[in-house]
């Protein structure tokens, strides 16, 4: 690339995933096509992943594309058409279905006489971990709230992501928003949510042995865990080995969080050159 290359400002909106034309190896208007080849084209919404998801580096040091094992829509709950469980928006700034019509140009403003509230049908599966919307608020006279606990005091004037603090492992119930008098407004661009639930593979409290069977995870967590998967005793009556390698791309090692199962031996076969650090 020649030339001076600004890169853009974050939250940028291009046209990918836009209603305008797509074209895969050449510009929309240009006819001039890409002399390159393609080894693979995926399309992923609304996920962040890392080149192994799409190849790895063969016996020979070369990189190979692979078979995709992930999904291509975005990581939330497909079963439901977010914005019909919208109630109000008669007269809207901004009509309700622009909260989730995946583009951070449009926003969903209700008039004060017609607040917007959504109301989750799978709340009872969907438990929070990170709450954010992206939006501002005009003025302090709004009413927004999560779960029916205010939240207007977490989402500032400045149109950007605003984490939601105070939520996490609760179910996503509710979201209502609204101004309180005409000439202010609440505007919501878009809603993301970093939810469960998460199939692991054994459990335990911080200090505590880990769960080898069932019974024991439901000793100890209880009705704090939705629902308890029974594929029967470990076999060995052995925790599982965990490690932390979100690190290793950055050149840090492969951290040992729980020696279990699986030897040290054993890992130090499989991973090569990669240096490994047991805590």
């Amino acid at each position: 690339v020649s030339g001076a290359v600004a890169a853009p400002p974050q939250n940028r909106e291009t046209y990918i995933n836009s209603t305008n034309a797509h074209r895969i190896g050449y510009r929309v208007g240009n006819t001039a096509a890409l002399d390159a080849y393609l080894a693979d084209v995926h399309f992923i919404d609304g996920q962040a992943l890392a080149p192994t998801d799409f190849g790895e580096t063969d016996d020979k040091g070369v990189w190979q594309p692979k078979e995709f094992e992930g999904t291509y829509g975005p990581l939330l709950d497909q079963s439901q058409t977010w914005s019909n469980n919208i109630t109000g928006g008669s007269g809207a700034y901004g009509a309700k279905t622009n909260a989730f019509d995946g583009s951070l140009s449009t926003f969903a403003s209700p008039a004060p006489a017609s607040p917007m509230t959504y109301t989750n049908p799978s709340a009872s599966d969907t438990v929070i971990d990170t709450f954010e919307i992206y939006g501002r608020q005009y003025s302090t006279s709004i009413t927004l709230e999560l779960n029916d606990t205010d939240i207007k005091s977490q989402f500032g004037s400045t149109i950007q992501w605003h984490t939601i603090t105070g939520f996490t492992g609760q179910n996503f119930s509710k979201l209502y928003w609204a101004p309180t008098s005409a000439g202010y407004e609440a505007r919501i661009f878009a809603i993301l949510e970093d939810v469960g639930p998460l199939a692991v593979s054994s459990a335990n409290l911080t200090g505590k042995d880990a769960a080898v069977n069932v019974q024991q995870a439901v000793e100890h967590f209880g009705d704090k865990v939705a629902v308890y998967l029974d594929g029967g005793a470990s076999p060995k009556g052995e925790a599982s080995t965990i490690l932390d390698l979100t690190q290793v791309r950055d050149g840090e090692p492969i951290r040992v969080l729980r020696k279990g199962a699986i030897t040290l031996d054993r890992i130090r076969s499989v991973i090569g050159n990669v240096e490994l650090e047991v805590d």
